[in-house]
């Protein structure tokens, strides 16, 4: 199976859902390069912090129903 039409991992976080981002694959580095680069040049800025860094998921595997 071709890993770039995968179904998303979705999952239960204490916000509601969410989707994961499958940082194995070259292509999700790519695109999150791109968007910070193009948010930064609208807001400068030195650093990012991600609330939410370390997987937590409140389902078994994936909650897509």
């Amino acid at each position: 199976m071709n890993p770039l039409t995968q179904a998303p991992l979705v999952g239960i976080t204490w916000p509601g859902y969410s989707v994961f981002v499958d940082f194995s694959n070259p292509v999700a580095n790519i695109y999150w390069a791109t968007v910070l680069d193009k948010f930064r040049e609208k807001y400068l800025f030195k650093g990012l912090w991600l609330d939410m860094n370390e997987i937590t998921n409140l389902c078994d595997g994936s909650c897509e129903d």
